[in-house]
């Protein structure tokens, strides 16, 4: 059995490849840029304390590294984390930039297609473009700390106010959307998707109390590397989605604490999932299958476990997108006519 870095779902293995060693490239990237890019761009930072009539045009946030001072009505914003223009959808917010979705496109639903097509590229999370950001002259940069860390945070910060958001586990989206829609000024926007998230919530576990206990889950998916699958745990986006409606998880899959959220285990061990007699997979954005996710089920020891013997296999679309609550609604609502209902 092995455990290793996992991506987060939904983004290709070249995507995740970057990401693992991004880390490893972008603090020498950015000191390099800093003293010439920077000193130009931080002349786009700067802000009127009023209007002139007394008005205060910006208002101070609490953010993951310290207090920030943001526009009161932010007008170009650069989401510079994966999942910020998800999020930003949700608000109701377009960005002018973000990151290059082209090697995962195709995975993304048709609604988040459309809302990032014709924005600007501002690299991707192992290679973010200074230049290309500075040029967009941004009022506003909106991140994930998992993402940008302190040294990228004073970088981005010479450009323009930069507020970046945390969470304790990948599961608790709903943290970092607060600071998003918080940063934007927009905190009542998400009052009425977050009631109806709630309500959907309560009527599923409700509703199919009886089917969703009676079986043991697990939510499998690829792996790292070729020979690999994942196990999402509870702590995960679509974990804590499934723990929300009252899923039981096998024991392997109930394992909470990990790095990432996954864990990875060679294709000759899926007997960790012998107690499960229900599986859930990620799909496409429009429900077509994974070429990597069908690499795994084609296995005869996934083939041979419980769930695939009496046919208890799920392919779940949105489950794995999860970072606001339009998308957790959009997710539940699949869930039940593609799992619950079946049942």
């Amino acid at each position: 059995m092995s455990a290793s870095t996992l991506q987060p779902l939904g983004i290709t293995e070249s995507v995740a490849f970057d990401m693992i060693v991004g880390d490893l490239t972008r603090r020498s990237f950015f000191t390099g840029m800093a003293a010439t890019t920077l000193a130009a761009a931080a002349a786009c930072s700067t802000t009127d304390a009023t209007d002139g009539l007394g008005n205060s045009e910006t208002r101070t946030i609490t953010t993951h590294y310290r207090p920030v001072e943001v526009p009161r009505s932010p007008q170009r914003v650069i989401a510079a984390s994966y999942w910020i223009p998800f999020q930003m959808y949700a608000i109701g917010v377009r960005p002018i930039g973000v990151y290059d979705y082209s090697g995962n496109f195709d995975q993304l639903s048709p609604a988040m297609q459309e809302f990032i097509s014709n924005v600007s590229v501002i690299g991707s999370w192992a290679d973010l473009e200074i230049e290309a950001i500075a040029a967009l002259q941004p009022d506003l940069i909106i991140g994930n700390a998992m993402e940008i860390d302190e040294g990228v945070f004073a970088s981005l910060s010479r450009i323009a106010p930069t507020a970046v958001f945390s969470a304790d586990t990948r599961a608790d989206w709903m943290t970092i959307l607060d600071g998003v829609a918080d940063s934007l000024n927009q905190a009542d926007a998400l009052n009425g998707l977050r009631a109806e998230y709630e309500r959907t919530v309560a009527e599923i576990a409700e509703k199919y109390l009886g089917k969703i206990s009676e079986h043991t889950w697990a939510s499998v998916s690829f792996g790292h590397g070729e020979g690999e699958f994942s196990l999402q745990h509870p702590d995960s986006a679509a974990g804590a989605l499934l723990a929300a409606i009252g899923v039981e998880f096998g024991r392997a899959a109930a394992a909470t604490g990990t790095e990432y959220s996954y864990t990875t285990y060679s294709t000759e061990n899926f007997t960790v999932i012998d107690d499960v007699t229900l599986v859930v997979h990620p799909v496409g954005g429009r429900g077509e299958p994974l070429a990597a996710v069908e690499a795994v089920l084609a296995q005869p020891t996934f083939q041979a476990t419980p769930a695939a013997q009496t046919g208890q296999v799920y392919g779940v679309r949105s489950l794995y997108d999860v970072n606001d609550y339009r998308a957790a609604i959009d997710a539940l609502r699949n869930l039940e006519a593609t799992v619950l209902a079946q049942l």
